[in-house]
This record gives structure tokens, sequence and C-alpha cells, in this order.
């Protein structure tokens, strides 16, 4: 990876989120993390307007790894029906409850390393697996919110689904 380019796309997702910032405060000045700090050039600015036209999402570098890589439609599709939270439409989390992350890093941690191998479906023995951890964790454990699990259960029990 480019370090340049890592923190190129930090930069623009500071400006991003300084944008959404001023665009909700209604605010129609320039601002810039980069400028924020005393440097960068003129093309570092974001500038905004009174219009409701959000400013465009930041784009990561075509060598850059997001969390979201490991995870596959059905997925995606599994977090939705459990958490409400659809990362097609909302992939930076703006909107997802603290639940829906947390279950979305535990199904990316898994999909990494290996324990949910492959691409294929998430299967009710994985999410019962999950419950069991929840219902007695060891300490220091992470735990997952148990009516996201339930919901991901229900979810996975319909014929659709499988």
């Amino acid at each position: 990876m480019s370090t340049t380019l890592i923190n190129g796309y930090f930069k623009q997702l500071d400006d991003y989120y300084a944008a959404i910032t001023q665009t909700a405060q209604g605010s129609s000045r320039p601002n810039s993390a980069t400028q924020a700090q005393g440097g960068g050039s003129p093309s570092d600015s974001v500038s905004l307007s009174s219009s409701s036209v959000a400013p465009p999402r930041p784009v990561a570098p075509s060598n850059c790894y997001s969390y979201l890589d490991t995870l596959t439609s059905s997925d995606k599709a599994l977090v939705l029906a459990a958490t409400g939270w659809n990362i097609n439409a909302d992939p930076l989390g703006l909107t997802a409850s603290a639940a829906a992350l947390e279950f979305v890093g535990r199904l990316n941690l898994d999909r990494s390393n290996g324990a949910l191998k492959g691409t294929g479906a998430i299967g009710q023995p994985y999410i019962d697996n999950l419950i069991q951890q929840n219902l007695a964790p060891q300490q220091g454990e992470a735990t997952i919110s148990l009516s996201v699990l339930y919901k991901a259960e229900a979810y996975l029990a319909q014929p659709a689904a499988s």
C-alpha cells in the first residue's frame, strides 16, 4: 500500500465529514481538514453551497483495503435483515447502530480469519454458535446483541434465505 494514497484517502474522509457537518449547520463557507491545519493547496478545499445536495463521498484508492471487502452479498443481506443496515446504500455506516457495527465486525473477523470459509452463505450452525458464545461469554470476550442474533437466526430459518 502506498502511504501517500492512504493519507490522501483519509484527507478525503476528513473533508467529507467536515462538509457533512457544515451542510447540516447550514454554512456555505469552504472547509478543508488540510487547510484547518495550516497547509494544503487551493484544490484541497471543499466548497459548500446552501443547497441540500450532499457532497460526493470519498473514493478509496484501488489498493486500499476496506473491512467490507470480505463480506459477501449474502452476508450483506443477512446484516440488512438482522440489523436494518443496508451496507450497499450506506457503506460508511453513518446510519448504522452500534449493534449492527458489532455484528458486521464479527462477520468480517470470521471471514478474514477463516472461521467462515469460502464465499458461501452463512449457515444456521454459525449463528447458533454465536448465540451460545453470547449466552455465556468468557471474561473480556466481545459480545453481539442477542436481539440481532435472533433476527439473523429467524432470517436464516426462512426457506427463501437458505
